[in-house]
């Protein structure tokens, strides 16, 4: 695995560590042993507060390309059909990409290297059931060249609403000449799309992002529905349970019993 692959994965498993992140990395029954390690019960009265104010969702399925270096496909419809679900939603992750300050060429998250993620609904009436993310300062995006920026305090300049970010994502045709980019120098030619200009319309917590080290954008629809079949991005099941995180465990069984097919 390449340290871009390595990278993402590592991004996608800090995404939401306040939930029980399934991630499908090597397949089902590996990931669900991954997901209930994951599985912290949280108690904190202020915490219970925070979830059922912001609809957090109980369980987070992630299924990615194989291409990537650690996917596999996702079984959303058949999870979704289980006893637990009271409601789901997907969303759209883009989890290897160069993130710039306005200018182009400084690295907005980190000081010495241009990585983060970029999310999204795939749907504009998915909003709702994935959730309503705190929204600190601004408001949410809603035309394709607007983003909101993650709540956190990287060493790098990040971004204020009214700033203007710089994202280039990978290019699907072309995956294997980013997985050979360290993050430094010239990118490979043809490894990620023209450059996207996005204005910082607001700023937000996001699911799992109570630890203030965030790296990521959440677009509009939009900007999803532009960008979905152009380059290489993961999918995303967000699940509400009947029983809230008390259902997580027969959830996660019923998961790992879904033949693949």
């Amino acid at each position: 695995m390449s340290a871009f692959a390595m990278r993402a994965r590592a991004d996608i498993r800090a995404r939401s560590t306040s939930l029980i992140l399934l991630t499908l990395f090597t397949g089902l029954a590996g990931a669900v042993a991954m997901g209930s390690m994951a599985a912290a019960r949280r108690t904190d009265s202020a915490y219970d507060r925070y979830r059922i104010a912001t609809s957090e969702p109980e369980v987070v399925l992630v299924g990615c390309p194989q291409a990537l270096g650690f996917g596999a496909a996702a079984p959303f419809e058949q999870a979704a059909k289980l006893p637990q679900v009271t409601s789901w939603a997907s969303a759209w992750i883009s989890p290897v990409g160069l993130f710039f300050a306005a200018d182009g060429k400084t690295p907005l998250f980190y000081r010495d290297d241009p990585e983060g993620q970029i999310e999204g609904p795939t749907d504009p009436g998915a909003m709702h059931e994935l959730g309503s993310p705190l929204i600190l300062e601004g408001r949410a995006p809603e035309r394709a060249n607007e983003v909101a920026i993650g709540w956190g305090t990287t060493d790098g300049p990040r971004a204020q609403v009214g700033d203007t970010v710089v994202i280039r994502l990978v290019n699907v045709h072309h995956l294997d000449r980013a997985m050979r980019y360290t993050g430094h120098g010239e990118p490979p030619r043809g490894a990620f799309l023209p450059p996207s200009r996005l204005n910082v319309v607001g700023e937000y917590i996001p699911f799992g992002g109570l630890s203030g080290d965030d790296s990521g954008l959440v677009a509009s629809a939009p900007f999803v529905q532009a960008h979905r079949r152009e380059t290489v991005s993961c999918t995303i099941g967000a699940f509400h349970l009947r029983g809230g995180l008390q259902d997580a465990d027969p959830f996660l069984r019923g998961v790992s019993a879904i033949q693949p097919g």
